[in-house]
């Protein structure tokens, strides 16, 4: 996956989707790395670091999209998620942070976020101070509050 990611970059293709994510676009020099935590086929599949060395060597500047709240998200996956983060925030990548939303017409519609915890956010909060990191992850939290509180206060309706 990092090797077509690499030929992406190298190559000037204006935008290119891989499985998991991944968007090169050579008039800004950004590639696009989706990282799961959680999801180990598309974790071994996708070597974030991998991709962002391979992005580096060729003058880019990777963005790497986090996504954090996911339902059933533990300690360890936290734990990880960030350490993963701020390693490729050393590497030279920039962290696009996300809160999980459990969109209308989606799979997960009808799942509920896990809390981002505090020292999830205070870990992404160093991240943005130091310009490695941004993104709209505290809006769509709340976004995926008023998801849940409106699914909650609706009535459901009964199936054909």
């Amino acid at each position: 996956m990092t090797l077509v990611i690499a030929h992406a970059v190298r190559s000037g293709i204006a935008a290119l989707n891989v499985v998991a994510g991944a968007l090169a676009d050579p008039r800004t020099r950004h590639v696009e790395v989706v990282y799961a935590r959680g999801v180990d086929e598309i974790a071994a599949a996708l070597d974030a670091p991998r991709a962002v060395a391979i992005a580096r060597e060729a003058g880019c500047r990777p963005n790497v999209d986090f996504l954090f709240g996911l339902p059933g998200e533990d300690d360890e996956d936290r734990r990880l998620t960030i350490a993963l983060a701020e390693r490729i925030a050393a590497a030279g990548a920039r962290v696009h942070s996300h809160a999980f939303m459990p969109l209308p017409g989606t799979p997960l519609a009808g799942a509920a976020p896990t809390q981002i915890s505090d020292d999830v956010a205070q870990a992404v909060a160093r991240l943005e101070s130091r310009g490695a990191a941004y993104g709209q992850w505290r809006k769509q939290a709340g976004v995926a509050d008023q998801l849940v509180a409106l699914r909650r206060s609706r009535p459901r309706l009964p199936r054909a």
